[in-house]
C-alpha cells in the first residue's frame, strides 16, 4: 500500500497505477487527491475522469504501488 504523502503528490499528473489485485493502468492522469474522513472511516483515494460526467475513486487500500511520470 503507498503512503498518503505518495498519493498527494500525484494531483495533477499522469501516473501509472499498480493494484493490489495485479490489475494496471498506464499513463492516467490523477485529477485530484482526496484526504480520507476519520468520522466516516473513509479511505484517502485519488480520483480520475470515468467519461464525461463521472470519476473513479481509486482507495488507498487498493493501490499497491504508483509511478508518478510528470
Amino acid at each position: 500500500m503507498v503512503s498518503v504523502e505518495e498519493m498527494k503528490k500525484c494531483e495533477n499528473k499522469m501516473i501509472n497505477l499498480y493494484f493490489t489485485d495485479g490489475e494496471i493502468w498506464k499513463n492516467k492522469k490523477c485529477l485530484f487527491f482526496e484526504e480520507g474522513l476519520t468520522e466516516e472511516n473513509e479511505e484517502p483515494t485519488l480520483n480520475f475522469r470515468a467519461g464525461e460526467h463521472s470519476l473513479y475513486e481509486i482507495n488507498q487500500s487498493e493501490i499497491a504501488r504508483l509511478e508518478i511520470l510528470n
